[in-house]
């Protein structure tokens, strides 16, 4: 083979190898964009839950956390599943995470200066 065919043959190798290793973008899924404000919900009645002033009983707890994930189309599995699955990628979780935090301050109370 001619010196410079061979050259361009490698430097097309070179180049499919690149492309074939480079780390794919790893962005949130619409469905999983669509979890963050159901576990932000989530989170909210846990800690209306476990606050000494609350009203809501273990049993009343989980009627509640049923109602969120049906109204959501979701169950408890599913929801395990798919919050397992982003946690397999340290970027992936730190993206669901971050939505998960600027979701709750939505809810935060406001303070008056």
């Amino acid at each position: 083979m001619h010196p410079i065919k061979t050259r361009y043959a490698f430097q097309i190798a070179i180049a499919a190898s690149l492309v074939g290793c480079a780390k794919p973008q790893q962005t949130l899924t619409p469905a999983d964009e669509t979890l963050v404000p159901v576990y932000a919900e989530l989170l909210l009645l846990g800690e209306e839950f476990k606050s000494p002033r609350s009203s809501l009983d273990s049993a009343t707890f989980q009627r509640e956390v049923q109602s969120i994930l049906s109204r959501n189309g979701l169950t408890k599995d599913k929801l395990s599943d798919r919050l397992e699955a982003l946690a397999q990628s340290q970027e992936l979780f730190s993206q669901f995470q971050t939505r998960v935090h600027n979701e709750l301050e939505l809810h935060k109370p406001k303070q008056s200066p």
